[in-house]
């Protein structure tokens, strides 16, 4: 499976996981300013390595996800062979809600890089639960 690598900002604010990374890979700070310059597709190498590295444990980690925008709340809940989604939306002033589940049918590092691809952003389980009691309580939406 590939993955994007890393920007430079994230890269920035992961520095210490990469030195750590790099460290366990028996790269010091010299080496890789000598790499960086001399070899920068090996240095390339690593950083996707590393990303990958990352990708995988955000993967791996998240439960909850959503995309939310101006007309629609869309939430998933993500377990390990199936998801749960409720979808939201304003359609001519009415609520459109729809649910359903999802057995993963790819594996579900897949299925989440894919769910990122398309604008999901991790969400917490406590605003997961805000939306879904938001719904079926009071039968509102939003965003």
């Amino acid at each position: 499976m590939n993955y994007p690598s890393l920007s430079r900002e994230q890269l920035v604010s992961l520095e210490k996981e990469l030195v750590s990374f790099l460290i366990v890979h028996g790269i010091d700070g010299e080496t890789w300013k000598c790499m960086n310059a001399d070899e920068p597709e090996k240095a390339e190498k690593l950083v996707g390595l590393f990303s990958k590295t990352v990708w995988d444990k955000i993967a791996d980690e998240t439960e909850t996800m959503s995309r939310i925008t101006e007309k629609e709340a869309v939430y998933i809940k993500m377990g390990p062979t199936e998801g749960f989604l409720l979808s939201i939306q304003t359609i001519n002033g009415q609520l459109s809600v729809h649910t359903g589940t999802k057995k993963i049918s790819q594996n579900r590092r897949q299925e989440m890089m894919d769910l990122f691809s398309q604008g999901f952003q991790r969400t917490s389980q406590e605003e997961y639960s805000k939306a879904l009691e938001n719904y079926v309580n009071h039968k509102s939406f939003e965003p």
